[in-house]
């Protein structure tokens, strides 16, 4: 499974390889040695200082004059900060003089000068949310089979986490881009429940037929964490423009690594049963999707909406322990199997972009939430630990939060 994985991302890989070769020798600069073409005025009107040869450039061209000298730019499609007007769907790493106003977020436009390289950091606020709660005891009438709760469950919920989404980007020409990124994030989680007699405390994740103190004690301790970390190697490429309006196209690699640790300790005098599971998922794939962008007023502020689907192809190893003080380790199970894995993501926020002297500062906020479908979440697992039969433990384990990103492109 994890050979289709890599089978995929070689193929992505040649590609890569195959556009940045080409972006290093056909970039989007244009020099003073190539023809100028215009808005059609011949030379003795634009000026001989612009290189316009004589007879005059076709009707569907503009040439311009900025502190770099000449540049042609489409009609209608004037860099911003010249006198003829303000730029209009030309990307963020188009030009020098436009900071990305009106553009996409990472290719260009017809432009006489580029950004060509960028790094960034991002600041993930993410909680994992759905398949990520767990019920690990309830408080009860008594020992007998028949006894009713008398309290609330002892609940695992996972809480808000910072992590954190660095990179950098290589700008191939004026329509492309390869972005490295590293991803880390990670959670904790701790609860407890008690009671008193004649009531204890029920265990909900021991293994059935079993002795165990989980009829006897007076009080459950658990702890719960999580860890995601991901490289992904993109290729981005405007595929539409119009207007203030753009969007890129993005096709790339994921390797991922997926960790999930659970552990309950029930105390009844001295003795302590415990439980614990420990599940980890590695896969690499590949991953589509496409991010959008508008300028809606003429400065650098801008919206955003990025949508990318990766599918990972990897495995899943996973085992179940319990114990108790004595006689010791009473099960042991593990769990092996080769999944594909998809993982849907989906962000949308604000942000401004301002030119620094020759680079380009750009900070962006939004909502993020990700999907990891088809994945052994601690909840499932522990189901089929229970039920005997593994056939069944896939779920659906989500994130979601808020992300800040400072990015500086020169």
């Amino acid at each position: 499974m994890v050979g289709r994985g890599i089978i995929a991302v070689a193929l992505v890989g040649s590609l890569l390889a195959a556009e940045i070769a080409l972006g290093q020798t056909t970039g989007g600069t244009i020099t003073r040695s190539e023809p100028y073409r215009g808005n059609g005025l011949p030379e003795t009107v634009v000026g001989p200082q612009f290189g316009v040869p004589p007879g005059g450039v076709p009707d569907d061209m503009v040439v311009v004059l900025d502190e770099y000298g000449p540049q042609v730019v489409e009609a209608g499609r004037l860099p911003f900060g010249t006198t003829y007007g303000t730029q209009s769907g030309l990307g963020m790493y188009g030009s020098r003089q436009t900071g990305g106003v009106g553009g996409s977020a990472y290719c260009g436009g017809d432009q006489a000068r580029q950004y060509r390289f960028g790094i960034f950091g991002e600041l993930l606020y993410l909680q994992a949310g759905a398949g990520a709660n767990i019920e690990y005891a309830v408080p009860v009438s008594g020992i007998a089979a028949s006894a009713q709760p008398v309290g609330g469950l002892g609940t695992l919920n996972s809480d808000y986490e910072i992590g954190f989404r660095g990179g950098g980007i290589l700008v191939l020409d004026n329509m492309a881009a390869v972005i490295l990124t590293y991803t880390r994030w990670e959670g904790d989680t701790s609860g407890a429940v008690a009671t008193t007699a004649p009531n204890v405390i029920r265990s909900l994740v021991t293994a059935p037929g079993l002795a165990t103190t989980a009829p006897n004690s007076l009080n459950a301790e658990a702890d719960y964490s999580i860890q995601m970390q991901m490289v992904d190697l993109d290729y981005r490429r405007e595929i539409w423009r119009a207007n203030n309006i753009s969007l890129d196209g993005i096709v790339g690699a994921r390797y991922a690594e997926l960790n999930q640790e659970f552990s309950v300790d029930q105390v009844f005098g001295p003795v302590t049963t415990t439980v614990s599971t420990d599940i980890d998922f590695t896969g690499i794939g590949i991953r589509v999707g496409g991010e959008g962008e508008t300028h809606p007023f003429s400065n650098g502020f801008l919206l955003y909406g990025r949508a990318l689907l990766d599918i990972l192809f990897g495995k899943f190893d996973a085992n179940f322990t319990q114990a108790n003080t004595l006689p010791a380790t009473q099960a042991f199970i593990t769990f092996e199997e080769d999944r594909t894995l998809p993982i849907a993501e989906l962000e949308l926020g604000v942000g401004y972009s301002v030119p620094v002297y020759s680079a380009l500062v750009r900070f962006t906020a939004g909502y993020h939430f990700s999907a990891w479908f088809n994945t052994v979440t601690t909840n499932e697992f522990i189901d089929s630990v229970q039920a005997g039969s593994y056939l069944n433990a896939t779920d659906t384990l989500t994130f979601d939060g808020i992300v800040g990103r400072l990015e500086l492109v020169f």
